[in-house]
């Protein structure tokens, strides 16, 4: 990605849709994996996880991100980089954490 920033907006272009295409493609096989492993039971048993309900709200809207940032990779490919780098700081920060511990009240 790095090399081909350097280079003309067609390999801008091109490194940036490929970028996407994978990243997309290794989210997609991580749902399903994911997917597979709570249908078989292959999961320690225990209580609901918040971070992991966090997570599968997160998956469909990082898809949709993924598509329509590869879409604008074509057109404006260090725009599509930019928005591979929010997608990625949107699915790596837990925001509801955050909020929950932000905006707690403190107990009388």
């Amino acid at each position: 990605m790095a090399e081909a920033l350097e280079r003309s907006t067609a390999w801008q272009r091109t490194a940036a849709v490929v970028y996407g295409i994978t990243i997309l493609a290794i989210r997609v096989f991580g749902a399903v994996l994911n997917s597979y492993a709570r249908r078989e039971h292959l999961r320690a048993p225990g209580p609901d996880d918040p971070g992991a309900r966090e997570i599968q709200r997160k998956y469909i809207v990082t898809v949709v991100a993924y598509l329509l940032t590869i879409a604008i990779a074509l057109v404006a490919p260090i725009v599509a980089i930019i928005f591979y780098f929010m997608i990625a700081v949107f699915i790596i920060v837990p925001f509801q954490a955050i909020g929950r511990e932000l905006f707690r009240r403190p107990r009388r």
